[in-house]
């Protein structure tokens, strides 16, 4: 079975090689020395194999049979392989044309892409000028004497305006990583400091909805190590935000582990909740861009359904994915994995101790870490 994997390789080597000198050379030079050669070869194949019949049979030809034979084995090449070359040279050129439809979409598709980021990106800094003055605009308001009924107001439309920049850098970001104008900065960081930093973001609206919010670390895990922190917190953030949104009741649970890869590290951050859990018919179109586990999350919780398929497609840049198990009202899990790299030890640095193992939990009566 191995041995014909490797035949069929080399074929598919042999077959592009062909399909490149097809395309660089004339057609009826190409042709009419195609059919020679295979006249050649038979007219010289049929005298071999009279020769060596000849000589393990012991019998004698008159002088012109050897010549008429190999005459013959010439004339029914020509008449065999000239409609087979001609056949075949015509779907050459069809694949030649398809490939070359191919190669023109392509960089269609390219330009298009590339002049929808550039605008993206112009809409995205004409429309965030004007929001930024109107938040902050909000804020100077927000510190003047204000009734319960005007700072309710006021509220609203700084959540409003939060909510649309959120949206803006949403798509920006879709877009840029759909052309790989997504580039990555990885640099030497404390891994768990920075991941439980990011979970305590969110103790806030965990102890508001009263859930417990729990951040596990496993002891194998490196205290530093190079990535990129930017993109990691990102992921981790929405994915947190997620689980604590669809969560009405019980407990978010973050766990770091980390697994030797070579001279690196293959991080993995599982958050798991008890919350509302995703249909398995949904669970695949839950990473496409806009896509939501029904038409009423929207609605209900709010979200443009761009966050997972933007984390995924970071993971995924990262070396690594976020994958999905969940069960319809028992919760769901996610896990992101992302590849770093071994942080060098300084010596002449001090670091506290990173604490590991127990769990610290957030509850709605108790204080931040």
């Amino acid at each position: 079975m191995r041995a014909f994997r490797k035949f069929r390789k080399r074929l598919l080597v042999v077959f592009e090689d062909f399909l490149k000198h097809a395309e660089q050379s004339n057609p009826w030079r190409f042709n009419i020395g195609l059919i020679l050669g295979i006249v050649f070869a038979s007219a010289l194949l049929m005298a071999v194999l009279w020769r060596a019949f000849s000589s393990l049979l012991s019998f004698d030809t008159q002088p012109g049979v050897f010549g008429a034979v190999v005459a013959a084995a010439a004339i029914v090449a020509i008449a065999v392989a000239t409609p087979a070359v001609l056949f075949g040279y015509s779907l050459v050129e069809r694949i030649l044309s398809v490939k070359s439809e191919l190669r023109r979409a392509l960089m269609a598709a390219d330009v298009a892409n590339r002049a929808k980021t550039e605008f993206l990106a112009n809409m995205s800094h004409e429309i965030r000028t004007p929001l930024n003055g109107v938040l902050g605009m909000a804020q100077v308001l927000e510190s003047t004497e204000l009734t319960a009924e005007q700072r309710e107001a006021l509220r609203m439309i700084g959540e409003s305006g939060e909510l649309l920049m959120g949206i803006i850098a949403d798509v920006l970001d879709l877009s840029k990583i759909e052309v790989g104008e997504i580039s990555l900065d990885p640099a030497r960081q404390p891994l768990v400091k920075l991941s439980r930093d990011t979970v305590q973001l969110f103790g806030g609206r965990a102890a508001e909805g009263g859930l417990d919010l729990v951040f596990l670390v496993d002891a194998d895990v490196p205290e530093y190590a190079i990535f990129d922190s930017v993109r990691v917190r990102q992921c981790l953030a929405n994915l947190v935000s997620n689980a604590i949104k669809f969560t009405p009741a019980g407990r978010v649970t973050v766990s770091l582990s980390a697994v030797a890869a070579g001279t690196g590290w293959t991080i993995a951050l599982s958050v798991e909740d008890t919350g509302l859990g995703i249909a398995p018919e949904v669970q695949q179109r839950l990473f496409k861009p806009f896509e939501q586990a029904d038409a009423t999350i929207a609605r209900t919780y709010g979200g443009t359904g761009l966050g997972l398929a933007i984390s995924r497609k970071l993971a995924q840049l990262m070396g690594g994915d976020i994958t999905l198990t969940s069960s319809p009202e028992k919760g769901s899990r996610f896990v992101l994995t992302f590849s770093a790299q071994a942080a060098p030890p300084q010596p002449h640095r001090r670091h506290s101790p990173i604490r590991r193992g127990p769990s610290r939990i957030l509850k709605k009566t108790a204080p931040f870490w």
